[in-house]
């Protein structure tokens, strides 16, 4: 079986690319919607019970607060706040802490020289040897700019697509990708 091989050099932009789509993904996952939205119908639930302080029944309470426009208002507000809101502020916030990780992690700043086959990859730097088999990537997935191999929900490296020398050698990658069984997500 043969073997390819590529090298590049992340740069920041390279890491903020990889963080920012890593964390898209996962804060727009179906599961993560669904508890931010169950967290917002929750705080929705819990203005109404204090709102209702007492007085009258809670249905009588929860069925003129629905008929009203300004709090229908805010229940939708707190909905897309915590659904929409809150990815994108962690959008905004994902530079700042790449920076910051980029500039701790001295790998980083060090060429990569990565071989691949359906068999796994082996990634080299002037520092270190690293083999990862394909049996422990659990999936995959891919941007415009990058590939993400995944040996855990968290734990990611990333592969720019700068670093392919030709569409075919993408071709390769993408197509040993594939044939390792590893699922694309």
């Amino acid at each position: 079986m043969s073997t390819n091989k590529i090298s590049f050099q992340p740069t920041l932009t390279d890491c903020i690319h990889a963080y920012r789509f890593h964390y898209w993904r996962a804060a727009m996952a179906p599961k993560a919607i669904a508890m931010r939205t169950a967290f917002a119908l929750g705080m929705i639930a819990l203005g109404v019970f204090f709102a209702w302080n007492g007085r009258g029944s809670p249905a009588d309470l929860t069925a003129a607060a629905v008929r009203t426009p300004a709090f229908l208002f805010w229940a939708i507000g707190a909905i897309l706040i915590f659904v929409i809101g809150l990815p994108l502020l962690g959008q905004a916030l994902v530079p700042r802490q790449v920076h910051r990780i980029y500039e701790q992690q001295k790998s980083l700043h060090l060429p990569f020289d990565i071989s691949w086959n359906r068999d796994g990859a082996v990634v080299e730097t002037g520092e270190s040897r690293y083999v990862i088999p394909t049996a422990n990537i659990r999936y995959w997935r891919e941007s415009k700019e990058a590939f993400l191999l995944y040996q855990s929900d968290i734990l990611f490296n990333f592969i720019m697509k700068r670093a392919f020398t030709s569409p075919r050698q993408l071709d390769s990658f993408r197509a040993d990708l594939k044939a390792s069984g590893s699922p694309e997500r």
